[in-house]
């Protein structure tokens, strides 16, 4: 690991006296988090615990022709100690996120197969991060218009011309057919539009059950994802979540064919999610 550039450097702008902490992680999952810092004697006192801290740093390197998807479980820094997340693999790569405070960030989606991520460890637990990531391929595999979404191998994507509508708004449809893809809302990891209706029919080979494994980012209690049994909205309700889901979750289906449904309101919009699903 001599090519992270945190082994070799001070510590910057942390002004605490420990060294950085550098670790590099390479599974296509996994989670990391602050660890504790031991402080230099048993005499501080617990108003200064706070400002016990020492810099972390985590290479995450996955597969090539893989993208990386960063995720906040938990998050609370001081202000003045920021998590720094870097489109590569060094602290000179572009800049995707610098945050600090209470509230959790929106998950970060890299480019390539490494990011390079900072963030304090505190001698005091009440403070720090937990991280999950996860990787996908996306080799030579563009999104197409519309809800977005593709299929890996043999299969096809389709959108129907017309389709009646339940409501006032008139839903935007897509067929995934083949037997492992990914599928995302609208303009994501941008926002979503409003006032919309957007579904994805996955079809998989007969006699063969469906796995989604999703990451969701919504408008809680106004937009929901939704995951049917079945081809229709009749169909058994898999699944209904609205707000943060920072943590991939995975839902299984009883048949080869289910219907996933992202709703929202007139209001303010989120990034959505981004999900992908196999067969079992």
């Amino acid at each position: 690991m001599n090519f992270l550039d945190c082994l070799g450097g001070s510590d910057e702008h942390y002004d605490c006296e420990y060294s950085k902490s550098c670790s590099q992680l390479t599974r296509n999952v996994g989670r990391f988090s602050s660890a504790p810092v031991t402080p230099p004697n048993e005499n501080i006192h617990k108003n200064h615990w706070k400002n016990l801290v020492r810099k972390s740093v985590v290479l995450i390197t996955v597969q090539a022709n893989h993208i990386i998807w960063l995720a906040f479980n938990k998050f609370r820094t001081t202000e003045n100690r920021f998590l720094k997340v870097y489109d590569g693999p060094y602290s000179t790569s572009p800049l995707l996120l610098s945050h600090s405070g209470t509230t959790k960030p929106h998950p970060v989606r890299s480019s390539s197969n490494n990011l390079y991520v900072e963030f304090p460890s505190y001698y005091d637990q009440s403070y720090g991060v937990e991280v999950f990531y996860t990787s996908m391929n996306t080799t030579d595999l563009p999104f197409v218009s519309g809800c977005g979404g593709y299929i890996y191998g043999d299969g096809e994507v389709t959108s129907p011309d017309k389709l009646s509508s339940l409501s006032d708004i008139t839903p935007t449809v897509q067929y995934l057919v083949g037997e492992k893809g990914t599928l995302k809302s609208p303009n994501y990891p941008a926002t979503y539009p409003d006032s919309s209706d957007f579904r994805w029919n996955i079809v998989t080979a007969p006699h063969t059950k469906i796995q989604l494994f999703a990451l969701l980012e919504t408008q809680e209690e106004f937009d929901y994802l939704y995951m049917y049994d079945g081809p229709t909205i009749n169909s058994q309700l898999l699944l209904e979540k609205s707000g943060s889901e920072p943590l991939p979750f995975a839902v299984n289906s009883s048949t080869n064919e289910v219907l996933v449904r992202l709703t929202s309101d007139e209001a303010k919009a989120f990034p959505g999610f981004l999900a992908v699903y196999s067969t079992l």
